[in-house]
């Protein structure tokens, strides 16, 4: 239910509650004051705010944490690790990549690979429309991080504007297997596929 709704509820309930007071006042045999009826409707307007207030909180609370959940998962899903075969996996990165998608890609690839057991995980750039030092270097952390697990790893799709990029920054990737494509990548390995 949104958030709007419940608080209409609170609106109608407090004019239900105006409503019994003026009621009561009129049919009780007790004496009651101008100053009973400020005091109540004092203590009863502020502990609906407090409700509200504690509604609205919590109301946020879970909301940011269903967005977070759910942005996590987006970006877990966005650095997918496709085995091919027992032993070979391919991680296919598409669109831009900032330094949060980064982090993720990094802990998510080295988990998936590493429960899959991989020995060979090919990294296709082709969809990555710009490789900056901060890619270039998380992409060297999953290359590094990989050969500590055992993982040999290639990247592909490299394309010519990247390559000049990378030139042009004075990025080194003399130690980063690289191949123009991922078919070149498979033929380079000896892998078959279809």
């Amino acid at each position: 239910m949104p958030l709007y709704e419940i608080i209409g509820q609170f609106k109608i309930f407090r004019h239900i509650f105006c409503s019994r007071i003026e009621t009561f006042t009129q049919e009780t045999e007790l004496e009651v004051t101008l100053q009973d009826v400020c005091q109540w409707n004092q203590h009863f307007h502020a502990t609906f705010d407090d409700m509200i207030e504690r509604l609205s909180e919590e109301y946020d609370r879970v909301t940011l944490s269903q967005l977070n959940a759910q942005r996590e998962m987006i970006q877990e899903l966005s650095a997918p690790v496709i085995p091919v075969s027992k032993e070979i996996g391919i991680l296919p990165l598409i669109g831009e990549i900032d330094t949060y998608r980064a982090k993720i890609i990094l802990e998510s690839v080295l988990e998936q690979a590493s429960r899959l057991r991989l020995t060979h995980l090919f990294i296709d750039i082709s969809g990555v429309p710009v490789v900056d030092t901060m890619v270039a270097y998380q992409l060297f952390k999953v290359v590094d991080s990989a050969k500590l697990l055992g993982i040999e790893t290639i990247i592909s799709g490299i394309r010519p504007e990247i390559a000049q990029t990378v030139v042009k920054l004075g990025i080194d990737f003399s130690k980063v297997n690289t191949e123009h494509s991922l078919a070149k990548s498979f033929r380079k390995k000896r892998i078959s596929y279809l």
